[in-house]
């Protein structure tokens, strides 16, 4: 009770130091009486889950996340809905009334029921998307995120976003819904695919946000296209069509913008585009003379995406459309690890949504799959026989994919390995440099994600190899037969301060005063490494929380700015500390060791994974 409602207790406001030794001394008793499993009978006890579970040998539950999660499957029946389309608006906002005017347009109707139901989320305060790309602008990702989520909570079934630009953050917001997102990208390229004359060279004019994100390049090079885009002038005059005192944002749709995006589509057509995708939404409401439309296909992806939401919305029904991917990958992580929470977390999304995408597969699929009556959850025996299906599927659609894509001669050529971000910026380059000098040239697709990303890629068959941080205080995973891993090099997670004008440090963990503190988020593998030091050694109430962040390269730069003390891998920083623009604060027991691990899946076999694998055995042998 003195952790709950103590001075220095949860209700007090304390998330450590006593109250957290408290409810461990009463854990401990529990597991002396011969406890095997831990539920908490106070709502606030789970605040704690993060800082407690590392530190106690037997299941802690969350008793407020299950309950949440309980809840919230309880209202996902979907038979005999009508479709729903949420739409993220306000990017911009022009664009989006011209989105939905398409839609209504160009949907076959008899009646006004025939329509598609829509909802709409108008948000023009996002912030830009090209500011973010091109320069320091803020970033879009989050409000963009939480009005997905709207949508979602609003009964959408799929979600459109009539901006170009936006697309290049849709891959850091799809894993945290429920819902799929509508690429409008991909159905672009599918559309340049279906055309009558087959097309080799397309041209982009776009935002300088877009184009330097590279998301159309990357799609339609996959697709055995060339992408042409303007020189830096003709750019410039792209920029002004749209973001100029006369230009479409500002209202224009002929005179000086219609002038300079025509002049745009000239260049390009010189350089020898066969198509010019008009790609930032409010491009197409520009005028252009009819010759220079009949010359050449405009191509505008708002009227292609809204085709294809109507052909999702009329020519199949919920179930036909609902199973993804995703929901098949969840499945088979779930089967993996058996609990909720970890599965969750390793394929990078809240429990509640993931809870929901497991529910919608079980609908879709008919059957339960998860006997949730079990702890931890186990398969039943339709979800045994289901998992054999999901893994065939999965790898069928791959293969599938990569022989219409034209990339089946490539698949033993080019090893896929999935890294942490700080290990894919500090160690890939030098790592993949040693493994040439051996192996001659080596064609390597390096995916930078957080450690659960990269963990989901292994699991899922999504990547060859996994770089990752591995500490004997926090295993990355537990199940060393069927993901053998290979020790790379060794080093530290330490806690470093930025320095005064005499070298010494500006921040102190000895210090009677709070010191600044830049952490990662809770649920990041640094962010629990860095709470198990900050436990085991009570620095909880000398640090003052500043700002968190996933990333080391974020905190490492807020350390530098003198902003607070941040723990990050010693390799990350040893040129800072080397130049003294650094110093490691405290002493060893700050500290945590931290190896640098290559893991595959002991049932995936790919030619060049295996020259790396064998590589990599090689050199252990020799330190």
């Amino acid at each position: 009770m003195e952790a709950i409602y103590g001075p220095t207790g949860i209700k007090s406001g304390h998330h450590g130091g006593e109250c957290l030794q408290q409810l461990m001394e009463a854990c401990d008793d529990l597991i002396r009486q011969g406890a095997e499993i831990i539920v908490p009978g106070l709502s606030e006890i789970p605040v704690m889950m993060a800082s407690l579970q590392p530190l106690i040998p037997v299941p802690l539950l969350d008793s407020n996340r299950i309950y949440a999660e309980y809840a919230l499957g309880h209202d996902r029946e979907q038979e005999g809905r009508q479709f729903k389309l949420g739409v993220l608006g306000g990017v911009g906002p022009a664009a989006t009334v011209d989105f939905m005017r398409k839609v209504v347009g160009l949907t076959r109707a008899e009646r006004d029921q025939d329509h598609l139901k829509m909802v709409v989320e108008q948000n023009p305060q996002i912030p830009d998307r090209t500011a973010n790309l091109i320069g320091n602008g803020e970033d879009p990702s989050i409000p963009m995120l939480a009005t997905c989520q709207r949508l979602e909570a609003d009964g959408a079934n799929a979600i459109a976003i009539p901006c170009n630009t936006a697309h290049a953050f849709v891959a850091r917001i799809q894993p945290y819904i429920g819902i799929p997102i509508i690429n409008m990208l991909t159905a672009v390229v599918d559309h340049i695919a279906a055309r009558e004359t087959p097309v080799a060279r397309v041209g982009l004019l776009a935002t300088s946000g877009t184009v330097a994100s590279r998301v159309y390049h990357d799609i339609l090079e996959a697709s055995g296209r060339e992408t042409l885009v303007p020189d830096a002038s003709h750019q410039a005059c792209v920029m002004d069509a749209i973001y100029g005192q006369q230009g479409v944002k500002a209202g224009h749709t002929s005179g000086e913008c219609s002038l300079k995006l025509e002049a745009a589509i000239e260049h390009l057509l010189a350089q020898g585009a066969e198509v010019v995708i008009l790609g930032c939404t409010e491009l197409p409401l520009i005028e252009l003379p009819i010759a220079l439309r009949e010359r050449v296909a405009l191509l505008d992806p708002s009227e292609i995406l809204a085709r294809r939401c109507i052909a999702m919305a009329q020519h199949a029904s919920l179930q036909e459309i609902a199973v993804e991917m995703n929901w098949l990958e969840d499945f088979l992580t779930l089967a993996v690890t058996r609990n909720f929470s970890r599965a969750a977390e390793l394929r990078n999304v809240t429990q509640p949504a993931f809870s929901r995408r497991i529910r919608n597969l079980e609908y879709w699929v008919g059957a339960t799959l998860i006997d949730r009556s079990l702890f931890p959850v186990g398969l039943t025996p339709a979800g045994e026989s289901f998992q054999r299906t999901a893994q065939d599927a999965l790898s069928v659609l791959r293969v599938g994919r990569e022989e219409a894509l034209g990339f089946v001669p490539k698949i033993e050529e080019v090893v896929s390995i999935s890294a942490s971000h700080t290990l894919a910026v500090s160690f890939f380059v030098d790592w993949h440099e040693q493994l040439q000098t051996r192996l001659g040239k080596l064609k390597a697709r390096i995916v930078p994600d957080h450690v659960a990303g990269c963990v989901d890629a292994l699991i899922s068959g999504n990547c060859d190899l996994m770089l990752a941080y591995n500490s004997p205080l926090l295993p990355t995973l537990t199940d060393m037969v069927r993901y053998p891993s290979i020790v790379l090099e060794s080093e530290r997670l330490v806690p470093v301060s930025a320095v005064d004008g005499a070298g010494q440090a500006l921040f102190s963990l000895e210090s009677d005063t709070a010191q600044p503190y830049l952490c990662y988020s809770s649920d990041s593998y640094l962010g629990r490494l860095t709470a198990l030091i900050l436990n085991r050694e009570s620095l909880s109430t000398r640090l003052n929380f500043c700002y968190e962040c996933s990333m080391s390269d974020v905190l490492k730069r807020g350390a530098l700015a003198g902003s607070g003390i941040a723990w990050v891998p010693e390799r990350a920083v040893r040129d800072e500390l080397n130049a003294g623009r650094l110093r490691i604060v405290g002493d060893d027991r700050h500290t945590a060791p931290l190896d640098i691990c290559l893991f595959r899946h002991a049932e995936h076999e790919q030619q060049v994974a295996e020259r790396i694998w064998q590589a990599c055995l090689d050199m252990q042998a020799l330190r």
